[in-house]
């Protein structure tokens, strides 16, 4: 199973649990990219359609392109309200190109899953010239309970083969790596932005995000419950039943270099 493809296992729980993107950075997006009123979107790991719904709100016609059945599935009721949206079960690297292009291609928390040799050649040519890719991303930083996450590394050393060791959090406005973008030569960067969020999760939440993730998704289910067990029993015991998670969420917009 390919970890990016796993996330489908939990559909329903990913769309309950993980986290939505700031709309000040929706906001942000739309006036970099300076897509027009009726622009024409692609958009690469619909995933559940979080992004997707904020995109579709503001008017825009959409074409998602999500390979997950399940995920599509969500996605498809979230999204029932919006005609503008349409929902192909198809991964990127697969799915053909047409004649007509698009204004943007934006991927949220999902681009880094296509592979290397594909994402930004083929995003490129599925714009317009003067078209904009966007990829929003959010990650787990430095500032939430830090000691939580450090106290927590044997379970994961316990129980998941081939676990790193823990080392600290990065910081919430490290900037991002853009060597890949830059050794394409596709694209020229158009703007950046980042945005630190806390949140507080109990127990029973905690759990339910960590099993959306894709490797605690690739472990067999025994491996998988004794390390919610090990995290829970951590949870309760020693720091209250409650742990802050602090998130960087990050825009990246760049405009196709025509030449």
């Amino acid at each position: 199973m390919k970890l990016g493809l796993g996330f489908d296992e939990q559909a329903e729980l990913y769309h309950q649990v993980r986290p939505r993107y700031p709309e000040s950075m929706v906001d942000d997006l739309v006036a970099l990219s300076g897509i027009p009123e009726q622009a024409r979107l692609l958009e690469i790991g619909a995933g559940t359609g979080i992004a997707t719904g904020a995109m579709a709100k503001r008017g825009y016609d959409i074409v998602a392109l999500e390979p997950g059945e399940r995920l599509a599935a969500v996605a498809s009721q979230n999204l029932e309200p919006f005609r503008n949206v349409s929902i192909t079960t198809e991964r990127f690297e697969d799915w053909p190109l047409s004649d007509e292009r698009f204004d943007l291609v934006y991927s949220a928390t999902a681009f880094h899953w296509i592979e290397p040799d594909v994402r930004y050649a083929k995003s490129a040519r599925a714009l317009k010239s003067d078209g904009c890719l966007a990829i929003l991303e959010y990650q787990h930083v430095a500032g939430g309970d830090d000691e939580f996450f450090e106290a927590a590394q044997p379970c994961y050393e316990r129980h998941v083969p081939g676990t790193r060791p823990w080392t600290s959090m990065p910081a919430w406005n490290e900037p991002p790596d853009l060597a890949e973008m830059e050794r394409s030569g596709l694209f020229e960067l158009v703007g950046l932005r980042q945005e630190r969020n806390v949140v507080t999760y109990d127990t029973d939440q905690y759990l339910s995000l960590i099993s959306t993730y894709s490797g605690t998704i690739a472990l067999d289910v025994d491996a998988r419950a004794r390390l919610l067990e090990c995290l829970a029993t951590l949870m309760d015991r020693d720091f209250g039943g409650s742990v802050r998670k602090a998130y960087r969420f990050e825009l990246i917009v760049a405009r196709r270099i025509v030449g």
